[in-house]
């Protein structure tokens, strides 16, 4: 039993001493320091604000210059799937045209309730009168102009 607990021990000093795997990124910081020259560059803007955020970076990594880092690539389909994308995008582009114009005609629609519903407590104010009163020609005349309906029917 005396063995085991040595073991224990030994691997326990092992880790203690064993290096970390993975090195520091600040290891090399100390050894080279920012000149001060870098650091005034640090504070300029790049010639090339695209791809770098200051001009310390665009001279300090200069092989990114030529390279295409914020150029997209173009997809290329096959011709086969080009045309079926294609169907697909037109089918698309005809149903958005045709729930635009159905958008439109129940604009229209709900602009013509509105007048109806309008036209209908208009005549329930004038049914609503306590007293009777007999209407001649130009009353009604009137009443209908004011109502909208003769527009209509001309």
């Amino acid at each position: 039993m005396s063995d085991k607990g040595k073991a224990v021990a030994t691997a326990s000093k092992k880790r203690k001493h064993s290096t970390p795997s993975i090195p520091s990124i600040y290891k090399n910081y100390a050894r080279n320091p920012l000149q001060d020259e870098d650091k005034e560059n640090q504070q300029l803007p790049s010639t090339n604000p695209g791809k770098f955020p200051n001009l310390y970076c665009e001279l300090r990594f200069s092989r990114y210059q030529t390279t295409k880092l914020n150029i997209e690539k173009k997809l290329l389909l096959p011709n086969d799937l080009h045309d079926v994308a294609q169907r697909q995008v037109e089918s698309v582009e005809r149903q958005a045209s045709v729930a635009e114009r159905q958008v439109s005609v129940a604009e229209k629609q709900d602009s013509l309730i509105e007048r109806q519903v309008a036209i209908a407590e208009k005549g329930l104010a004038i049914m609503q009168q306590s007293r009777p009163y007999l209407y001649s020609e130009s009353d009604v005349w009137d009443m209908l102009t004011e109502l909208g309906l003769i527009e209509l029917f001309n």
